[in-house]
């Protein structure tokens, strides 16, 4: 009966694992926008293939700053621009999430990334 309860639970953890697996291995695309009155998030997840389409085209939304350098890069920090926009940038290949505190940053800088989170939902859902 043990054995049978312990080979149950461990089905189930295998099970609970496979939806996980399947995003990181197949081409599935997760966009997610959160926006308050305090916060605008951008979460994705994506292909790895779009890893370096997506950083050239932050990088170049950002000029003159940028904040990657190789696709390799994994980046978790928080960054001011020239123009004083603060925001905080997590990514890896296929991973992507910007946060943007609102009430720290102007209107021209909220919709400067809103504007970028756009431009990076766009390059996602665009067919090879």
């Amino acid at each position: 009966m043990k054995i049978s309860y312990f080979l149950y639970i461990a089905c189930m953890c295998l099970i609970s694992l496979l939806p996980a697996c399947h995003l990181m291995h197949n081409n599935d695309l997760e966009v997610t926008v959160s926006e308050s009155e305090d916060s605008y998030e951008l979460a994705a997840y994506f292909d790895e293939s779009k890893t370096s389409a997506i950083q050239s085209y932050i990088n170049r939304e950002l000029r003159p700053n940028s904040v990657f350098g190789s696709v390799t890069d994994k980046l978790n920090i928080t960054t001011m621009l020239d123009d004083k926009t603060t925001f905080h940038i997590n990514s890896s290949p296929g991973k992507l999430k910007i946060t943007l505190d609102k009430k720290e940053n102007s209107k021209a800088s909220y919709y400067r990334i809103k504007k970028i989170g756009e431009g990076v939902h766009s390059i996602l859902v665009q067919k090879n």
